[in-house]
């Protein structure tokens, strides 16, 4: 039981973290672009 809300933790978290890295990829293209 406690595995899984650690691991359910540890994927949102690395969710998390992927779209804020996908979100500053795009602003930098964008930014470029400009």
């Amino acid at each position: 039981m406690y595995m899984l809300a650690f691991d359910s933790y540890f994927m949102f978290s690395v969710s998390i973290l992927g779209h804020t890295l996908l979100v500053q990829t795009v602003w930098l293209e964008v930014l470029r672009h400009c």
